[in-house]
């Protein structure tokens, strides 16, 4: 369905409507005003009488005429006009949101645990210009504490990618920039298929979401999607409990960012190890479509950000840690 840009492709195409409707209804016209404005769909523009069965779309009045012949031409010619103009807005409208898509710029933080969300409030303070920001696993310690990032991210419009906590367990967790949760759900067990929803959109932006250990199920469970993801978040609990872990994670990272064709970038805690093991390497990184690493940092705790669409990073001294 084309997004409208203007109004003139939309004259056009109720123009194109009114048309075909009166020319197959001669006894019922239809004026722009009294039906495509006051009895339209409001996502479609459409009015009433195109919606709902397939049946009903093909149900005429009852003392509807046979159709009246035309000029030849006439309507093949204004339907081919229509679909000329409404490919244009297609493609306008496409250039339009690969425009917002690309140029989507997220702030990629390494926290510490806590339970204030304060971290979370200086990064969405800071006078930069990002849209998203992107925060571990398990970040946000229970449902009060998610109820106050949604205010914040309203506060800041800043979308938050980012895990919470729930009876001791993780879940995921996508708030947009007007403080509503988008994407919600329990995290996938290692024996199963990964869980959906995997992917969410956002103005225009399709988001993969793999929480922590699921980007090991990533590969074959964003299927579904193809390569239609703008990018992947990956919120990681803590730092890499080894070396080879580190390498293992990096490596499949780039096996998914090839096979969807898109970016995926990822970040966990700064402090804290897996099942206290006591030893642990913080990790984040962004690694491109072609499975070129963007940065890949490794006990570097500084915060980036990055633009998607220029691959272009800068740092932010922390301060909190």
């Amino acid at each position: 369905m084309p997004i409208y840009v203007n109004n003139y492709e939309k004259d056009l195409l109720e123009l194109i409507i009114i048309f075909e409707v009166v020319h197959r209804w001669p006894e019922h016209p239809i004026t722009p005003h009294s039906t495509l404005r006051s009895g339209t769909s409001p996502a479609l523009g459409l009015p009433e009488a195109f919606r709902g069965s397939e049946s009903s779309r093909h149900i005429p009045p009852a003392n509807c005429r046979k159709r009246q012949p035309v000029p030849d031409g006439t309507l093949r010619n204004l339907k081919a006009l229509g679909r000329r103009e409404c490919g244009n807005v297609i493609r306008n409208s496409r250039k339009t949101n690969e425009k917002r898509e690309q140029s989507m710029k997220i702030l990629i933080s390494q926290p510490i645990h806590e339970k204030n969300l304060e971290q979370l409030q200086t990064e969405l303070a800071l006078d930069y210009d990002f849209d998203a920001v992107l925060f571990p696993e398990g970040y946000i310690t229970d449902k009060n504490n998610v109820a106050r990032a949604c205010a914040l991210a309203n506060k800041y419009k800043k979308m938050i990618i980012t895990g919470y906590r729930d009876n001791n367990k993780d879940r995921a967790l996508i708030i947009n920039q007007y403080g509503e949760i988008i994407l919600e759900r329990a995290k996938s067990p290692m024996n199963v298929r990964l869980y959906t929803p995997s992917a969410v959109e956002v103005n225009g932006s399709k988001i993969g979401y793999l929480l922590c250990v699921e980007l090991l199920q990533g590969l074959l469970g964003l299927e579904e999607y193809d390569t239609s993801l703008t990018y992947i978040a990956h919120p990681i609990g803590v730092g890499m409990f080894s070396e080879e872990q580190f390498d293992e994670w990096i490596s499949e990272a780039k096996r998914i960012a090839v096979k969807y064709n898109t970016m995926i970038l990822g970040t966990s805690h700064a402090d804290g190890s897996y099942r206290n093991c006591g030893i642990s390497i913080p990790i984040a990184y962004c690694i491109d479509r072609v499975g070129e690493p963007v940065f890949i940092s490794k006990n570097d705790l500084r915060t980036r950000i990055i633009n998607l669409k220029t691959k272009e990073y800068g740092f932010i001294e922390r301060t909190l840690v």
